[in-house]
């Protein structure tokens, strides 16, 4: 019989903003998880992780500027530490929960990627807004970069495109390893998937779409 599926959508404050209001956030979802799982639902989970990379922005940019010896992290790298950092939280929730409830199920978490047409309309009206408040002095040194940014209130920010995904780079597999005729699970991975944003160049190599957040996807099984 085939599974049910679900879709959990943890919005753009869903896992808060700090490591003390995102394990809490994870505790609660991972609640929200294992309730279907233990009735033998499918579970696709959606997030942002605009707080979460916007925070590691911040503090990189801050440590590149204290420590000019050091070089400036790309806002990609930024994308995959968050995403390590969710995924992080989570899969330690989930397996928690499980095992709270006598479940005992392999929780592991994947980063993959995504690509992103390089002409995507999200390129050329840029609105994510990132990392920490400028001067007007700072703000013309990024957009000497290349970078764009947005007056805000005290000053100046950072934004990023968020360009639809089209296609992942490395798909993900799942393997569920069954034996005798009551299809007994013996090697179940429920793996929690983070999606940065690549686009390919004319000769098929993948390129960082740096000025961009990534889309999250995360899939429970």
């Amino acid at each position: 019989m085939k599974k049910k599926r679900i879709v959990i959508a943890l919005g753009h404050e869903a896992l808060g903003s700090t490591l003390p209001e995102q394990q809490k956030a994870a505790a609660r979802t991972a609640k929200a998880v294992a309730d279907f799982i233990r009735e033998d639902y499918q579970v696709v989970i959606t997030h942002s992780n605009g707080p979460q990379v916007g925070m590691i922005h911040t503090a990189m940019n801050e440590f590149c500027r204290l420590y000019p010896e050091y070089t400036a992290t790309p806002t990609s790298v930024c994308s995959a530490m968050s995403q390590g950092y969710i995924g992080y939280d989570l899969q330690n929730a989930i397996r928690t929960e499980l095992l709270n409830r006598g479940i005992y199920k392999t929780v592991s978490t994947v980063l993959t990627q995504v690509v992103v047409d390089p002409y995507d309309e999200a390129f050329y009206h840029p609105a994510k807004v990132i990392g920490r408040v400028m001067t007007k002095e700072e703000a013309e040194e990024e957009e000497k970069k290349g970078n764009h940014v947005t007056e805000v209130e005290g000053g100046y920010r950072r934004i990023v495109a968020s360009p639809k995904p089209i296609a992942a780079v490395n798909p993900i597999a799942i393997l569920i390893a069954t034996i005798n005729t009551n299809s007994i699970s013996i090697l179940f991975f429920i793996l929690v998937a983070i999606l940065p944003n690549v686009f390919p160049n004319e000769t098929g190599k993948m390129h960082q779409a740096e000025d961009s957040l990534p889309v999250i996807l995360s899939i429970v099984c």
